[in-house]
């Protein structure tokens, strides 16, 4: 519908952006949210997530990528979330192994 608005000029380029916003503001209230213990996980997604929770982008995506081999296609995104705590807890738990060790 924008496209066709701009045919008509510069009334047309005047109205397009009024246009944008009223069909945005008639579909806003149609889409549900789902609750993210039922939405797939997508790579994005899992590092938006991390993001969300004070983690640095580098920091999110070396967690995210260090549990990749254990996610799967089917796991919502609550499940994924908790898979890359898990590889990361082993992570960390591992390498304080370690320094204990080191320093035992």
């Amino acid at each position: 519908m924008v496209d066709w608005l701009l045919d008509f000029g510069p009334q047309g380029r005047y109205v397009a952006p009024l246009c944008r916003y009223l069909i945005g503001l008639a579909f806003q209230g149609t889409a549900t949210q789902v609750p993210v213990n039922q939405q797939p996980w997508t790579y994005d997604e899992l590092v938006s997530a991390f993001e969300g929770m004070a983690y640095h982008h580098n920091e999110a995506v070396a967690a995210v990528n260090k549990a990749l081999p254990s996610l799967r296609a089917e796991m919502t995104l609550q499940e994924a979330i908790l898979v890359v705590f898990r590889v990361a807890g082993n992570g960390l738990n591992s390498q304080s192994n370690k320094e204990d060790n080191n320093n035992g």
